[in-house]
């Protein structure tokens, strides 16, 4: 069955719910997961004459919250007695969704598990999916985790 599986988080509450159900998996198949994080820059290096002094507090807090995140799913993978490991990466341009498919492609998982806030119509044209870019990059099956399904 399953022996790698990619888990991207935001921290957000769909996020949450694909780290609950990629244990869940895991746990169940004796499965290895790979918690990861794209620290998103952009918005640190957007906007006009003076938003550059404050790109390098916007990154630092971006970071620490990438440790948080990581450092509770790690925790959490420990507490059922999964194997777990994280990669990060910064990114100043693009989409996450990018940064994930190459991450999917470093890791070699046979399973990418990513928690999706379930938008339709004009919310999801106006803002996008990550999750569905990932899922359309992918070689490897994509479970998303709706955020109305999350455990």
């Amino acid at each position: 069955m399953y022996q790698r599986i990619l888990v991207p988080i935001d921290g957000s509450a769909p996020s949450d719910g694909g780290v609950t159900e990629a244990l869940r998996i895991a746990k169940q198949t004796g499965a290895s997961v790979r918690f990861f994080h794209v620290i998103d820059l952009t918005s640190a290096l957007r906007g006009g004459e003076g938003s550059f002094r404050f790109a390098d507090q916007l990154a630092d807090a971006q970071r620490k919250e990438a440790d948080r995140l990581i450092e509770a799913a790690m925790g959490q993978a420990k507490q059922l007695g999964v194997q777990a490991d994280f990669g990060t990466v910064e990114m100043s341009s693009g989409r996450p969704a990018d940064e994930i498919a190459l991450e999917a492609g470093r890791a070699n998982p046979d399973l990418i598990v990513i928690g999706t806030h379930g938008r339709r119509g004009l919310r999801r044209a106006v803002l996008g999916s990550d999750a569905e870019s990932v899922a359309r990059q992918a070689t490897v099956p994509v479970l998303l985790v709706p955020l109305r399904h999350a455990p």
